[in-house]
């Protein structure tokens, strides 16, 4: 257990999107919940960032309440995939469309987890587990793992999908998803001989035309929004995107700074 404040915490986006928010009547209870001092139990995290219970997170927030917080031991980000798809398999209101893809996440965590210690997927065993503890056979983890895989491929080339199917906010059928995620790959895999020739600064360059833009959007947001109308809850939103892009903000910059030639 440990006295950080709610401010220091931060939001990974990806482990964020395998949480389902929670509907508006329960999102309602949990807060009366809270503000009755009913919920204490800490909030975890992993390597500073959130785990679950964001809602929880947000509320504390707006209300100026302190909360426990505990960091996990999870030794890396698969580890915390898993036990993350695991807890919410144990909910009652997720859509079915939600727990295959929660199934087929967890099952290639675990199979990355099997391949770094043991070398080996252990794919057939692995998908018994599952199986078990999500009451459906062993052959169905396997098509959802491969349903999956493709969501993830998709999400790669149109960011945000992964999180929109598992949100329940489109609708993905899985030999669709399989299918198109073929089509991409081999569709990349035939542009490969067109691309141009490798170039080192590409990457900075492209992102040292990017953050002005960033800059504009904030300067406009401080000079049109009307701060006191808005609501507390977006307030943190902002804040906590805000606080997370100034991280990697000074992340990056101390990578340059650690260069010799960086900065000169």
């Amino acid at each position: 257990m440990d006295k950080r404040s709610l401010r220091e915490l931060k939001i990974d986006r990806e482990l964020q999107s395998l949480v389902v928010p929670l509907s508006r009547a329960q999102y309602a209870q949990l807060e009366a919940d809270v503000r009755a001092g009913r919920c204490r139990e800490p909030l975890l995290t992993w390597r500073g960032c959130i785990l679950e219970e964001y809602e929880r997170y947000e509320i504390c927030a707006r209300h100026h309440i302190e909360i426990p917080v505990a960091e996990t031991a999870f030794k890396c980000r698969e580890a915390v995939t898993a036990w993350l798809c695991a807890g919410q398999l144990e909910r009652t209101d997720l859509t079915e469309q939600t727990r295959r893809c929660l199934m087929g996440i967890w099952l290639e965590a675990e199979k990355a987890l099997n391949r770094e210690k043991y070398g080996h997927p252990k794919s057939k065993e692995t998908e018994r587990r599952i199986a078990a503890r999500a009451g459906v056979a062993p052959a169905s983890v396997q098509r959802y793992g491969r349903y999956a895989k493709a969501l993830r491929q998709m999400d790669a080339v149109h960011p945000g999908l992964l999180s929109q199917v598992l949100s329940g906010k489109c609708a993905q059928p899985i030999q669709k998803a399989v299918e198109t995620a073929k089509m991409h790959i081999e569709k990349r895999s035939a542009s490969v001989k067109d691309m141009p020739a490798y170039d080192p600064d590409a990457t900075l360059t492209g992102l040292a035309l990017t953050a002005p833009s960033w800059a504009g959007s904030i300067r406009r947001v401080r000079e049109r929004a009307d701060m006191p109308a808005v609501s507390p809850a977006a307030k943190v939103r902002l804040a906590a995107a805000l606080e997370e892009l100034q991280n990697e903000i000074a992340s990056i910059l101390s990578v340059i700074e650690e260069d010799p030639d960086g900065l000169s």
